[in-house]
């Protein structure tokens, strides 16, 4: 059975500086996924989840850089189990502090996320049944390649 093709796009987000006592949540300009219009970030804040997308200005530009080549499966997944991280921590994108992660995969001209998840990287995973409704989502792989490359470009530019 052939599911519909969906519509991945982009917008730049950003999270504000908030002082909290004794200790602060950092500013972030990031890039927020689109699929179909809808924000994925916006869905896992309603979830409680703190996070940005890995292509983050205030990150390492060779970070960035690594996210985009998994995101177009031209690098390997970060995480043990083949997954991808597609939003991480907002304060150090690391892994142990938690992440959103789905599988990538590339099926004759289409690209494919499924199985979205949070985890980190010692204990199992959290088999999230507010991320396990997300997707599967197809997306054209021309288009997909398009604006993955595109947001990486939006991000770097960022003043």
């Amino acid at each position: 059975m052939s599911r519909s093709v969906s519509q991945l796009s982009f917008s730049v987000a950003s999270r504000p500086f908030v002082k909290l006592d004794g200790a602060s949540k950092s500013e972030r300009t990031y890039i927020d996924f689109l699929v179909d219009g809808a924000s994925l970030g916006e869905h896992f804040r309603k979830l409680g989840y703190d996070l940005v997308s890995a292509m983050t200005r205030e990150f390492l530009s060779s970070e960035r850089n690594k996210a985009t080549q998994r995101l177009l499966l031209v690098e390997p997944p970060d995480c043990p189990d083949g997954r991808s991280t597609l939003y991480v921590c907002a304060e150090c994108a690391d892994l142990g502090c938690g992440a959103v992660t789905v599988c990538v995969e590339r099926a004759d001209y289409k690209i494919v996320w499924r199985d979205f998840d949070y985890e980190n990287d010692y204990e199992p995973r959290y088999n999230d049944k507010n991320l396990a409704i997300l997707g599967p989502f197809e997306f054209d792989a021309s288009q997909y390649d398009e604006t993955i490359r595109l947001a990486l470009e939006t991000i770097d530019k960022q003043p």
